[in-house]
């Protein structure tokens, strides 16, 4: 862990994922967290959380679930014939 240590340290200039971390220490996503989740107990490093971009993400998940119920709702009424020829 020493050496990976030092070598993320050096990475961790500007704020990265996990993801982007595994992917600059040619390592797996799931290593990666679990040294970067070392370094947050420890205090090494803190986590940021970019609200905005979270809340975005969750508008688009929201629209794209509102839009899949609104179209199965539809072609479930027109199978049904309760809304007449498609």
């Amino acid at each position: 862990m020493a050496n990976c240590r030092i070598s993320l340290l050096e990475k961790m200039d500007t704020p990265k994922s996990d993801a982007e971390v595994a992917e600059e220490l040619k390592v797996s996503k799931s290593q990666a967290k679990e040294w970067l989740q070392r370094l947050v107990k420890e205090g090494v490093i803190k986590i940021e959380f970019d609200a905005a971009v979270h809340h975005a993400k969750l508008a688009v998940y929201a629209a794209t679930t509102l839009a899949d119920l609104l179209f199965e709702t539809k072609n479930y009424q027109h199978q049904r014939g309760a809304l007449g020829p498609k």
